[in-house]
């Protein structure tokens, strides 16, 4: 999904804010992995800190605890 490469590559660039509006798109679009964004993304070191962040997650987790296949 390109709104998660874009989200990941500018968290790595530090571009903080633009890569959590990229990571939100990402999450509005359908992307739920949460223990991808919490634990495994190297990339996003740099915003795993912010309370945006954390505030995004806790709608991933929602939508990762729902999912069905």
């Amino acid at each position: 999904m390109f709104s998660r490469f874009l989200g990941e590559g500018l968290a790595l660039a530090s571009e903080k804010e633009a890569a959590l509006d990229w990571l939100a798109s990402s999450v509005r679009l359908g992307f739920s992995n949460h223990p991808y964004l919490a634990r495994f993304s190297p990339f996003l070191e740099n915003v795993r800190g912010e309370e945006r962040f954390r505030r995004l997650l806790e709608d991933v987790r929602g939508r990762w605890e729902r999912f069905e296949v």
